[in-house]
């Protein structure tokens, strides 16, 4: 009897053998290892990304701070103008009359 007519007489157990082959062996290591390390350089651009965004926090912090005195300085500047205007203007309609 073959192996084909061995199993059409009803003997269709599965079967797992408790072996387990070197090949299988490195083959799991290997990518177990590939994920590893994958996961390892994930991290360090995790890392690197998280690093550089807080970098940029930092700078749009400090232009922002920046940004305020210039704007107090221009507003301080533009009050400047006005009051010179309204200083003109006085004058302008106390020599008409």
């Amino acid at each position: 009897m073959n192996n084909l007519e061995k199993k059409s007489n009803g003997n269709n157990k599965w079967h797992l053998d408790k072996r387990v082959s070197v090949g299988h062996l490195i083959t799991t290591l290997a990518i177990v290892g590939a994920a590893a390390l994958w996961m390892l350089r994930l991290e360090g651009r995790i890392n690197l990304v998280e690093l550089r965004d807080a970098q940029m926090n930092i700078r749009i912090m400090e232009v922002h701070a920046r940004l305020k005195v210039a704007e107090a300085e221009i507003i301080r500047r533009l009050e400047r103008i006005e009051d010179k205007l309204d200083s003109h203007e006085r004058q302008a309609i106390g020599q008409q009359k």
